[in-house]
């Protein structure tokens, strides 16, 4: 992971998951986990294209890191 990566994790909690981004937003809670990794690497997507190297994280039940994926920033 570079310093200038962004991090999008999605974590599971009681009942839902939860989004969170190194980038300062706020997190979101998803009652989906579908639903939680579909809006983290839609925000990946968007921060690459602003110039950001983005990485989504995604955790399951166990909390153990099940997937990575890298969005390269545009230009």
């Amino acid at each position: 992971m570079s310093v200038r990566d962004v991090l999008v994790s999605i974590q599971p909690l009681e009942g839902g998951w939860r989004m969170d981004c190194s980038a300062g937003l706020e997190p979101i809670v998803f009652g989906s986990g579908a639903k939680a990794e579909a809006q983290a690497h839609a925000l990946a997507r968007k921060l690459a294209r602003a110039g950001a190297d983005a990485r989504v994280e995604v955790h399951d039940r166990g909390h153990r890191l099940v997937g990575t994926t890298r969005y390269f920033a545009d230009g």
